[in-house]
């Protein structure tokens, strides 16, 4: 009975910290399944991050690149992570008018005949961590952006974005209609 007491103590106590939680902004609660929206693909365009809006896809790709050693204490060999391997793989869907197709338009029509390496900086913000006041948790990269194809049939233009370099992390945050990010530790 004691173990039970105890045990119920510790849930009440969890209840009142996420009442807690729930009054401070945030606007994902604990328990709340994280729903596509509330992860935000952003790319530079000219001096403003832009939100990808009109894909039907969102699944960061995280490949682990690893080397083995056999060491001679062990059995048997031993993988060991070297570094990850980020990307996002896009169809974006083309409506005339909207902002990331522009953008992307822009740079398939006037890059893919030219075999040029398009750059562009990238951000993810997790939108379930975080709030509107202080800001949700990011990531941003320098990355490029690898075309695939352009379908008419599927109105769609298919790419990567390879995230290049470091990533960084930080917050996201919205001034004045402006979404920025705001390095970790700088």
């Amino acid at each position: 009975m004691k173990l039970y007491t105890e045990r119920r103590k510790l849930i009440e106590n969890k209840e009142k910290a996420v009442a807690v939680r729930s009054t401070t902004g945030t606007e994902v609660q604990v328990g709340q399944t994280v729903k596509k929206y509330m992860i935000g693909l952003f790319l530079q365009m000219e001096e403003a991050y832009k939100r990808i809006k009109k894909s039907t896809t969102l699944e960061l790709s995280v490949e682990a690149e690893t080397d083995t050693q056999d060491f001679i204490a062990d059995m048997s060999p031993t993988e060991m992570l070297k570094n990850y391997k980020v990307s996002i793989a896009q169809d974006l869907t083309m409506i005339k008018g909207e902002e990331d197709f522009e953008y992307v338009w822009e740079h398939f029509f006037n890059d893919v005949p030219d075999n040029k390496e398009v750059n562009v900086k990238c951000m993810v913000a997790f939108m379930f961590d975080g709030d509107k006041t202080a800001g949700y948790k990011a990531w941003e990269t320098d990355a490029k952006l690898m075309f695939e194809s352009l379908n008419g049939n599927d109105s769609k233009i298919n790419f990567t974005i390879n995230f290049g370099g470091s990533i960084r992390k930080g917050l996201a945050k919205n001034a004045d209609s402006q979404i920025t990010f705001e390095e970790q530790g700088a």
